[in-house]
């Protein structure tokens, strides 16, 4: 590649974005965003869902006795809106660089390649870290996160709360906290727990916790819990009814080292969201006068939840 013209910036540009992409993809299947989030895309500033409440069992009457079917009518609980916000981070690389490159045939030196691959891991880590903050405030109620994202749910309090209103005109409460420590019996009490989990109408929910989500100081008791045979500590050797009902995610960016989640990971991916309003791109031109090259990275996205019912968080002190 010739870097005689001025425009030498610009011509990087197409093979540092392939660079760029390619260091990006990999970091973030090593990360554990994807297996905790469900990814979707967004056309728009931002995004509404509108949550609405269960018909309930009540109109099922039998037919043969009334002659006439039931309706009923859903009522509305919140509107959940997530907005998206922007981040960007850029880099500046010196013609130098180029012109000094002991190996032109080679293509781009390792000197410019290395540092978008830097850009591209520390875009990695931020929509990690992200993503993760989301779990790391489930026991706040109010307030903003580091990134301007809403701590609290449409509801009113945070993603693990004790006082989940059960619809806007139903001031009965719900709990998904508690501040028990990780054990083997204490992640059967919370799995019970959240088969206790009603909705608007006061009917079960279909409950199925079968994701253990922990903090990488948790990862080991988690994994004894879940895979030994028989009860840890247990002296009357008792076999161990939670092996293999759990998947475990140990998550590196969740910063308490104490606090644990159990999931039911089909109700996840139907109320926890991730949305890329635009996906990270990379983008660069040249400056005449200062003989610099300019590149960024540049994200748009938002992430949050429209219900609580697929999660319950332990947050012991």
């Amino acid at each position: 590649m010739s870097m005689i013209s001025e425009n030498w910036g610009n011509l990087l540009v197409p093979g540092l974005r392939k660079v760029f992409h390619t260091r990006l993809r990999a970091r973030e299947e090593l990360f554990k965003r994807t297996q905790v989030f469900p990814v979707d895309t967004s056309q728009r500033a931002f995004e509404e869902m509108q949550g609405i409440g269960e018909l309930g069992t009540q109109g099922w009457n039998e037919f043969e006795k009334t002659g006439r079917v039931t309706y009923d009518e859903f009522e509305p609980t919140w509107k959940t809106r997530l907005e998206h916000r922007e981040f960007a981070q850029g880099l500046v690389i010196r013609r130098k660089l180029i012109d000094d490159n002991l190996y032109p045939g080679a293509g781009i030196p390792r000197a410019v390649t290395g540092r978008v691959e830097k850009l591209a891991d520390s875009a990695a880590v931020h929509r990690e870290k992200s993503a993760a903050a989301l779990f790391t405030n489930a026991f706040t109620d109010s307030g903003q996160d580091a990134e301007g994202f809403d701590v609290a749910g449409a509801d009113g309090v945070g993603l693990c709360s004790t006082a989940h209103p059960a619809s806007a005109s139903n001031t009965a409460t719900q709990s998904n906290e508690g501040t028990l420590a990780l054990s083997g019996a204490n992640l059967t009490t919370t799995a019970l727990l959240m088969r206790e989990f009603t909705d608007d109408r006061g009917e079960l929910i279909a409950i199925n916790p079968d994701t253990l989500l922990v903090p990488p100081e948790l990862e080991e008791l988690a994994l004894q819990i879940v895979g030994s045979d028989r009860v840890l500590g247990n002296a009357n050797n008792d076999p161990n009814i939670n092996k293999g009902r759990y998947q475990v995610i140990a998550w590196d960016y969740l910063t308490d080292s104490n606090a644990w989640f159990v999931i039911d990971s089909v109700l996840k991916s139907e109320h926890l969201v991730w949305l890329d309003r635009t996906a990270p791109e990379f983008l660069g031109e040249g400056d005449f006068d200062t003989l610099q090259a300019k590149f960024r990275g540049y994200q748009r996205f938002s992430r949050g939840w429209d219900h609580w019912g697929w999660v319950y968080g332990q947050n012991p002190s």
